[in-house]
């Protein structure tokens, strides 16, 4: 089944830079199973040069608890890929074991805060204050951030403020098919585009200003 997602997931994304999205990139989860499989990133890089989709199209995701089940392979999967110009996120940060050593021992290039920190932010002080420490030790790392589970224009906000990069949820949109994908791809006014760098939530189209798209 990992593998078909692979492939289902990269041939879909090279047929819209076809189209003339090529800006357009694909994060794909990986389970645990799949990171005890030494050949993983020989795999993965095969399905890219079959598709012809260059590396930085492509995000890999991976927990903190899967990748510790296996460290020794994890550590050479994630340094094949990397070195290969895939990036590696690390998915749910906070709920496993949070070692910071696995952030220094691993080429990570995101790191992707779980939802359960966002179910009672801004509004739970000590939630605010481990949001915005996540926050900052990944900016100190020169890590990307994204947080998880945005579902209103007050987390948003405070998000903004403490220069969050990137976030999902339900705030943009819930999950949506392939085709409605598509759809809104050759409709791209349709698509809710919020801007970091003003200071009112301003849904315009706007140029030149880092925006979230879902």
């Amino acid at each position: 089944i990992g593998h078909w997602v692979m492939q289902t997931a990269m041939r879909q994304l090279k047929s819209w830079h076809d189209g003339g999205h090529n800006g357009l990139s694909v994060a794909i989860n990986f389970s645990a199973v799949q990171f005890r499989d030494p050949k993983l990133a020989g795999r993965i890089l095969q399905i890219m040069r079959e598709t012809g989709l260059p590396p930085s199209a492509l995000v890999t995701e991976i927990t903190e608890t899967a990748l510790i089940q296996n460290l020794e392979t994890a550590v050479q999967i994630v340094s094949e890929l990397t070195a290969a110009g895939v990036r590696v996120a690390l998915d749910d940060f906070g709920t496993g074991y949070s070692s910071l050593g696995y952030l220094k021992r691993f080429a990570i290039d995101v790191v992707k805060i779980d939802r359960s920190f966002l179910i009672d932010f801004p509004s739970h002080p000590h939630d605010t204050e481990i949001v915005s420490a996540i926050i900052a030790m990944a900016h100190s790392l020169g890590l990307r951030v994204v947080a998880e589970g945005v579902e209103d224009d007050a987390q948003l906000k405070v998000l903004r403020n403490l220069d969050c990069d990137e976030i999902q949820g339900f705030l943009f949109s819930r999950a949506i098919s392939r085709e409605e994908a598509g759809e809104l791809l050759a409709n791209p006014s349709r698509v809710r585009r919020i801007l970091w760098a003003n200071e009112s939530l301003d849904e315009t189209h706007g140029s030149g200003v880092p925006s979230i798209v879902g």
